[in-house]
């Protein structure tokens, strides 16, 4: 359901856990899953020239949705695509869920 103010963060780190990039915007009245999936779009804008990347997300059902392990509602249908299009410039790319702390 829409009706609350959300906002996208991310954070690119290198492999040693030092950040690289970071970034965040106001997206308004949204839905967490939006909200969620547009901060990884706009982290995938930000990481080209990488070749190897893990991804990690705290909202299973985004990852999950991007691995075509669930259906994606139409909410999310337009991201999701870009994101698996963004995605096949990497050479390799792994994706895991871990719990937000």
């Amino acid at each position: 359901m829409v009706g609350s103010q959300a906002a996208a963060g991310f954070i690119i780190r290198d492999h040693n856990g030092s950040p690289i990039v970071a970034g965040t915007r106001n997206l308004g009245e949204n839905t967490i899953s939006v909200a969620k999936a547009l901060a990884l779009h706009d982290a995938f804008a930000k990481v080209k020239g990488f070749k190897d990347i893990c991804v990690e997300g705290d909202t299973k059902f985004v990852i999950d949705s991007i691995l075509n392990k669930c259906r994606t509602p139409w909410r999310l249908k337009t991201i999701i695509d870009d994101i698996r299009l963004l995605a096949r410039s990497f050479s390799s790319i792994s994706w895991s869920h871990v719990f937000w702390e």
